[in-house]
């Protein structure tokens, strides 16, 4: 005599367990993607400090490399506002000249400004797309399959338990747990969603299982158990996504090297790190030039700041 033959608490425990069982198949389909994912037959490449930077922290990491590269070198500074400065010619590679002209931008005078402008360039697309080819990072098409198939599962869920809460208004039933339930998962899925499509600097890198053991080589080289930092850690024959090699132009040393594995925060430099982390973000239409280069000093690689300022200067639920 129950409708569809299931009791109201007998349904209400199902509906929970299957508001979970979408979550559970996502980390299965990314688990076996990670696995079996395959690097490009035809793609060979040898990684970069920027390529490692974005398998430890993604987009925003990477951004910080190249400025504290920049900074290293002594192509970016640092004045008394905080703010970014190109000194010299413009790099020639491409990602690096993306940052520096984005650090002479109005927009992107700060360190948070030059991450905004170049979170979604061309020269990290391409960087990303790399790292896909050679089975290091999870296709973005396969995550866009993964998405929609989850959201394809939880449009079921919500459908089913719609219609059995109309058919139990209608017989009058009890259905306080059930509506309970709805809203609840429709909240879970508010929460999830976004999470699940974030794009650019928060979005994190979804390492393959290869791309999980250079990452864990590299910072292991790194660590002063492996031996002398002041050598490059190389694969005799270039790198292999079978055997897990780093590179051979991955440079494993130097302030540049740190962010990578780090973050800003260790950039060797106390003065400079706080002056790069701590920035103030530019309103509206962003801050003027790339900082007022007259006014107190500046910061570069090795050097602490003088000066009277110092050194300031298409998803779904659960997809």
């Amino acid at each position: 005599m129950e409708p569809w033959g299931i009791s109201g608490p007998a349904f209400a425990w199902l509906f929970a367990v299957s508001l979970v069982v979408p979550l559970i198949v996502r980390a299965l389909l990314l688990a076996s993607i990670k696995r079996t994912s395959a690097p490009s037959p035809a793609y060979a490449r040898p990684l970069s400090l920027y390529h490692l930077a974005y398998l430890a922290g993604g987009p925003k990491r990477t951004v910080e490399t190249v400025i504290a590269a920049l900074v290293e070198r002594g192509q970016l500074r640092v004045n008394s506002k905080k703010k970014l400065k190109t000194a010299g010619a413009l790099p020639v590679d491409p990602l690096e000249r993306a940052v520096a002209e984005a650090a002479d931008d109005a927009v992107g005078s700060t360190t948070t400004g030059v991450l905004n402008w170049v979170r979604s360039s061309s020269q990290l697309r391409t960087l990303a797309a790399e790292l896909e080819a050679q089975g290091l990072l999870v296709p973005a098409e396969k995550r866009r399959t993964v998405r929609r198939t989850v959201f394809f599962l939880y449009l079921v869920v919500f459908a089913i338990g719609i219609a059995r809460w109309v058919n139990g208004v209608s017989l009058d039933r009890p259905v306080g747990l059930l509506t309970a339930e709805l809203a609840g998962g429709f909240i879970l899925c508010l929460i999830i969603a976004p999470l699940s499509t974030a794009r650019g600097v928060k979005a994190g890198p979804q390492l393959t299982s290869a791309g999980a053991d250079v990452l864990a080589r590299a910072r292991s080289e790194r660590s002063p158990k492996a031996g002398s930092r002041n050598q490059a850690v190389a694969d005799p024959q270039g790198y292999s996504p079978h055997s897990q090699g780093v590179p051979q132009s991955a440079l494993l040393v130097g302030a540049a090297a740190a962010v990578a594995f780090g973050g800003l925060a260790m950039y060797p430099d106390p003065e400079i790190s706080e002056a790069l982390m701590r920035q103030p973000i530019a309103g509206g239409g962003g801050s003027s030039g790339g900082g007022d280069s007259s006014s107190g000093s500046s910061c570069s690689s090795g050097s602490s700041c003088g000066g009277g300022g110092g050194c300031g200067g298409g998803g779904g639920c659960g997809g």
